[in-house]
């Protein structure tokens, strides 16, 4: 046991070991995806989420949450029978 805390703390300078596939990773809203996001639904302003994280290749949810937090909000328009 201590022999591998020892090559531990010489190899990284820590105790802490490196933890991988610790679960689902974070998105990063990046200033770029999110202009991106906003120039596909300035472009377009009745596409849908769906189709903009397509284009865009970052989750639905993301979409939603930059456009919420820039104060627009999606409507999806539906054709009404007379």
């Amino acid at each position: 046991m201590f022999e591998r805390l020892h090559r531990c703390l010489c190899e990284t300078g820590s105790f802490v070991t490196v933890m991988h596939y610790t679960g689902r990773s974070r998105s990063v809203r990046a200033p770029q995806v999110v202009e991106d996001i906003l120039q596909g639904v300035g472009d377009l302003p009745d596409i849908s989420t769906r189709e903009v994280s397509r284009a865009v290749d970052v989750p639905h949810s993301i979409v939603w949450r930059v456009l919420r937090d820039e104060g627009l909000h999606p409507t999806m328009y539906r054709n009404c029978k007379p």
